[in-house]
């Protein structure tokens, strides 16, 4: 059965898991079975794409966030019955990897 295409179906998910993943180092979900988990995955991966989607329709093409989503930053993976939800790492390298990285001059 496919997933449903209206962002307004997966709210459980977006206030649950993805909203919160945001504002944290991010959520690990254990699901009983692998399949549960690819099931889950694949509903949060459909969620993303559905906020996109009503973006998409609100905003002009002009408009930032036209056919992006706040949770684009965010990595979902799934390994064995456990789903990781938390933001991409990469966003400040210099941080991350506690260097300063300059341009050249010569």
């Amino acid at each position: 059965m496919p997933h449903p295409r209206e962002a307004t179906a997966y709210l459980d998910l977006i206030e649950g898991i993805l909203e919160p993943a945001l504002d944290t180092q991010g959520k690990r979900i254990t699901c009983l079975t692998p399949g549960d988990a690819f099931s889950l995955t694949k509903r949060l991966q459909a969620a993303v794409k559905a906020i996109r989607k009503r973006n998409s329709e609100i905003y002009p093409e002009t408009h930032p966030m036209w056919g992006k989503s706040d949770y684009d930053k965010l990595v979902i993976r799934q390994r064995d019955c456990v789903v990781e939800v938390r933001p991409a790492r990469g966003d400040n390298l210099e941080e991350r990897l506690n260097v300063v990285i300059e341009d050249i001059i010569e």
